[in-house]
């Protein structure tokens, strides 16, 4: 008899302590979705010097506006694990993470393109996904100003993106690195949301980020893929895999210029397509068939 209620007594307590880790908390997915946030960045082959005989270092122009590039604007807010590229970038400038093989553990930040002119002050990006941002403006003097707006992801317009093609004769291949990424936005819609005076006629890239760094934050953060929800994939395979709609707005050349400063409109895309048909015909060119 006593071993029967000993038996009981150890059923029951089972199914109590059965039932007490069967409660979970909701969540927003029918699977657990680790397959991206646990990647780490894919590591691109060597490159050595000796082995490139061919290369051209060209800047594109990343229209946010276009449909193909949509992924990288929306959404505007955090939506079901997904964010945009602005919030991406600005979250990785702020919060820490382990430590990278550059020896940091937030994403470093530059003025300039060319990596030299770091970020003055980082406190600028705020906690609430914004970025604080300096204008200048005309007083009604006639005087010249500067007032703090805040920079929210819908005021990106474009990336602009600089990489380096080259042929590897190792490989056989054409190859292209990225090595940095701009954020834009259009000053005449930030002075007009803020009923500021225009003082600026063209877009302003607000910071750069260097791209192999940036890849340790981006490989971890899903995008949206249209055709298969279950097929998402994340924003270093978007770069990666060139997945956006761009523009070529300048080439490596002797006066260090703009294509827009020797031409524009329709001659201006004409000589992109140009500079884009010249690498893909060397490459072409290299083969016997």
């Amino acid at each position: 008899m006593n071993k029967l209620i000993l038996v009981f007594a150890i059923f029951f307590g089972w199914l109590s302590c059965a039932s007490a880790q069967s409660v979970v908390s909701p969540v927003n997915s029918s699977w657990q979705k680790i397959r991206v946030s646990n990647r780490v960045p894919i590591p691109l082959p060597a490159v050595q010097e000796s082995d490139v005989m061919y290369s051209k270092r060209v800047w594109r122009y990343i229209n946010l506006r276009e449909r193909a590039n949509a992924p990288l604007y929306f959404p505007l807010e955090p939506t079901r694990g997904r964010r945009s590229l602005f919030n991406v970038l600005t979250d990785a400038i702020r919060t820490p993470r382990a430590t990278t093989p550059f020896g940091t553990n937030t994403l470093r930040v530059f003025n300039d393109e060319e990596f030299i002119q770091p970020f003055a002050d980082v406190a600028q990006f705020d906690t609430s996904s914004t970025m604080r941002h300096f204008i200048a403006v005309t007083a009604a003097d006639g005087s010249k100003e500067f007032d703090t707006v805040k920079i929210q992801p819908r005021h990106i317009c474009a990336v602009k993106v600089v990489e380096d093609w080259f042929f590897d004769k190792k490989r056989s291949q054409m190859d292209c690195r990225i090595l940095a990424l701009g954020l834009v936005i259009d000053e005449r819609e930030l002075h007009a949301e803020n009923k500021l005076r225009m003082q600026s006629k063209t877009d302003l890239t607000i910071f750069w980020v260097y791209y192999p760094e940036a890849r340790h934050w981006l490989c971890n953060q899903e995008i949206y893929n249209e055709r298969n929800d279950a097929g998402r994939i994340s924003y270093d395979d978007f770069f990666l895999k060139r997945k956006f709609a761009s523009y070529i707005y300048k080439v490596e050349n002797v006066y260090d210029r703009q294509i827009s400063q020797y031409t524009n409109g329709l001659d201006a895309l004409l000589e992109s397509e140009k500079i884009k048909q010249e690498i893909f015909q060397f490459e072409h060119d290299l083969w016997e068939y």
